[in-house]
């Protein structure tokens, strides 16, 4: 759990955590988690528990926080409740292996219906350098035309070059139709005001909506990008202004392999923006608003799955300004990522269609990768 407070504190002041357990056995027993009164603005504190018998298994788990004497703002975030690992874990050195049984040789889309790959004409502007592109980093995503106009405002703040890949479903259409939805995303498209850079590819397919191939989309996008760094997004995923230059910064200042996954930590907003809510600034500003005692924003999908985003470890990025590695592993880790575009990385899995598991896949081949 953690705690950030920018209040007063008078003498006797305590805040903290009491955690009320209740066992199988139908006993209870309680855990204080505390915070000294002297502590920095911002700290980070856990604890363990154990049942004490072997045949004794905890069935729920009551978290009260606590919060005395303190006059200002303060915060509890980070609040967490993770089982241990078992003593088969802890009797063996696990390695990464061990979490999957056997993975298959190919990835290879067996498709069962036909796919037609259109591009885009990108408006070309004047002053641009072509030869700086390979040192350039590449927004990579896909989309689903009736979803088009959530680009507008997530790609407001990038100043790079993007790989867009927008889906068509054939299926229940006339071809007369499909070919005005062509000339509506010609016009989408140019009032985007893409980089030169950049590519737009239309694929359609005969499946339906419901059948969103979504990783092979992924895999277009990735193969049409020209840059040496891609940044693999999903299309409402909007960065903050000046991710390049903080991104190569970073390069210059610190060494990194080819394999290197450049984890950007995500946040969502807790309501939904208007056009006049500009997108912070900066780390500082980005806090402000996670902090304040209405917060405005939060980590990605904290409510709705924890699991997703926790490696990120967000309340180790909320103080420091240096890059820090990720050790450890879980098969629900799905953060956005930037990578160096080589054959050192593993595509996306194309037998994934619609919502669920298919970046996470993605994430597991990485770790395994080394």
């Amino acid at each position: 759990m953690g705690l950030f407070t920018d209040g007063d504190r008078v003498s006797g002041a305590t805040f903290g955590a009491y955690i009320l357990v209740k066992l199988s056995s139908g006993r209870y027993n309680t855990v204080r988690l505390e915070f000294s009164t002297d502590m920095p603005p911002m700290t980070l504190k856990s604890t363990d528990f154990q049942t004490t018998k072997d045949d004794e298994s905890i069935i729920s788990m009551t978290v009260m926080l606590l919060c005395f004497g303190v006059s200002g703002n303060i915060v509890f975030a980070n609040v967490m409740l993770l089982p241990k690992p078992s003593a088969f874990f802890q009797e063996r050195k696990v390695t990464s292996v061990d979490l999957i049984d056997s993975c298959p040789g190919s990835h290879q889309t067996s498709y069962k219906f036909r796919v037609k790959k259109d591009h885009i004409v990108i408006p070309k502007k004047q002053g641009h350098n072509t030869n700086s592109k390979q040192k350039d980093v590449t927004l990579v995503t896909q989309i689903s035309m009736d979803r088009m106009g959530v680009l507008q405002r997530s790609l407001s703040s990038w100043e790079g070059p993007v790989s867009l890949v927008i889906y068509i479903p054939w299926k229940g259409q006339k071809e007369n139709n499909i070919e005005w939805q062509r000339l509506y995303i010609q016009k989408k498209v140019n009032e985007l005001s893409l980089h030169p850079g950049s590519s737009v590819t239309v694929v359609s397919s005969l499946a339906s909506l419901e059948d969103y191939p979504i990783n092979t989309l992924r895999n277009i996008a990735i193969k049409q990008a020209q840059s040496k760094y891609l940044l693999l997004t999903d299309a409402d995923f909007q960065t903050s202004p000046g991710f390049k230059e903080r991104f190569f910064a970073v390069l210059k200042q610190y060494s990194f392999n080819q394999k290197t996954a450049f984890i950007v930590p995500a946040f969502e907003y807790l309501e939904q923006p208007q056009k006049q809510d500009g997108i912070p600034e900066s780390k500082y500003e980005l806090l402000q608003l996670l902090h304040r005692e209405d917060a405005f924003i939060q980590p990605f999908r904290i409510s709705e799955s924890s699991e997703s985003h926790r490696l990120t470890d967000y309340w180790k990025w909320y103080r420091t300004d240096k890059p820090y590695k990720v050790h450890t592993f879980s098969d629900k880790f799905e953060p956005y990522i930037v990578l160096e575009k080589n054959d050192k990385h593993p595509l996306y899995d194309e037998r994934f269609f619609g919502y669920g598991m298919n970046k996470v896949t993605h994430i597991t081949e990485l770790y395994l990768k080394g």
